[in-house]
C-alpha cells in the first residue's frame, strides 16, 4: 500500500489535492482529524492538544488501512510535520511524541503544498500572512527529517499531473 501525505500551510490545496487524488485513483482520502477536533472545541486549543491531534490522525490512518487492506494507495489530507512545524511556530517547541510520529516511515511520498492560491478565510485557520515563512518552515522540516517529498504549485491541473507522475513513478 503506497501511502501519500499532503503537508503545507493553511489554505494551500491540501485538502482539494486530497479530493482530486482519491477521485482519479478511485480511493477514499483521510481527512484532516485536527479540523474534527477542533469543531469540537469551537477552535480552542493549547500545546498538549497537538498530541491529541497526531494520535487521531494516526487512528485515522491505520484504521483506513485496516478497513481497506486491498488499496493500492492511501491519501491523508494531512501529515505530522504538519503538526510539528505548527507547535514550533506557535510554541516554539515540539512535544517527543510529535517528533516520533514524524520521525516514523509512516508515507512514502509528501506533497508540499505552496501557498500561491489565494487565502480562503474559515473559522478554524489562523495564519492568513506567514504563509510563506511557514512554506519554508515545512521544507526545511520535509529535509530535517529526510523525508521523501515534491512542491507542488500552480493551477489544480498542473499540481495534480505533477502527483499522479510522482506517484506513477513509485508505483513502477
Amino acid at each position: 500500500m503506497l501511502k501519500i501525505a499532503l503537508t503545507g500551510p493553511e489554505s494551500s490545496g491540501k485538502t482539494t489535492l486530497s479530493e482530486l487524488l482519491a477521485k482519479h485513483f478511485e480511493t477514499d482520502f483521510i481527512p484532516e482529524f485536527a479540523r474534527e477536533y477542533l469543531e469540537q472545541t469551537n477552535g480552542r486549543y493549547e500545546k498538549t492538544d497537538l498530541a491529541k491531534i497526531a494520535h487521531g490522525q494516526l487512528r485515522n490512518i491505520l484504521s483506513f488501512q485496516q478497513k481497506h487492506p486491498t488499496r493500492k494507495i492511501v491519501i491523508s489530507d494531512t501529515d505530522f510535520i504538519v503538526i510539528g512545524v505548527w507547535s514550533e511556530y506557535k510554541y516554539g517547541s515540539i512535544e517527543k511524541e510529535i517528533n516520533a510520529l514524524i520521525q516514523s516511515t509512516i508515507f512514502d511520498l509528501h506533497i508540499l503544498c505552496e501557498p500561491d492560491i489565494p487565502w480562503e478565510k474559515d473559522d478554524l485557520r489562523e495564519n492568513p500572512v506567514d504563509r510563506y515563512d511557514l512554506f519554508i518552515r515545512y521544507k526545511e522540516a520535509l529535509n530535517r527529517y529526510g523525508k521523501n517529498y515534491i512542491v507542488v504549485n500552480g493551477s489544480n491541473e498542473k499540481r495534480l499531473k505533477k502527483i499522479i507522475e510522482a506517484i506513477e513513478n513509485l508505483q513502477k
